[in-house]
């Protein structure tokens, strides 16, 4: 799976709706997903001459209360963010508890896009934009590889890699 290209693909989707304070909330450089999503956020900024700003990255771990968390401390900034990347589904769906805390709304007051597309982010409100990496097919990819490994005489050097695509729902706004 190709995370950079997945995280410029989120971030350009923000600065394409006229976003361009946006924060990042992701697992650390422990999980290498995470760290490719933000290599390609920060690719994306770069691409469109918007300068990176550390306070605007939370890392945390891929779950709600992580998610949640991270959010909170991005909201308390002088200067929140517009919009948020956040790299996994479940830290979305957390995210999106510190919102309504503060008395936010998504899309209006703060646009959030996720990436895994994960059965919770259709049922979110408002449902979550979000990466489908296609997890059913990679599954399927690596049960066909290792049948042909198996059956192979020489070893197999062969790498498949998946791009991923954007599902446009409701928690993204465009800025005029």
């Amino acid at each position: 799976m190709d995370n950079i290209s997945a995280g410029v693909m989120a971030t350009r989707f923000l600065i394409d709706k006229g976003h361009r304070k946006i924060g990042l909330i992701t697992t650390g450089k422990h999980a290498q997903s995470g760290y490719e999503r933000q290599k390609g956020y920060r690719k994306a900024l770069e691409d469109s001459g918007i300068p990176f700003d550390k306070k605007l990255v939370c890392t945390g771990t891929n779950n709600p209360d992580s998610g949640r968390a991270c959010m909170k401390g991005l909201l308390e900034l002088e200067y929140p963010p517009t919009a948020v990347f956040v790299s996994h589904d479940m830290m979305a769906a957390g995210s999106y508890d510190a919102i309504y805390e503060k008395g936010l709304s998504i899309p209006d007051d703060i646009s959030i896009i996720g990436h895994d597309n994960l059965v919770i982010s259709r049922h979110l409100r408002p449902k979550l934009t979000t990466i489908d990496t296609h997890k059913s097919n990679l599954g399927q990819e690596a049960v066909n590889l290792l049948l042909e490994e198996i059956r192979a005489i020489e070893p197999l050097n062969k790498e498949v890699i998946f791009q991923a695509d954007l599902v446009e729902r409701e928690s993204v706004r465009q800025l005029v």
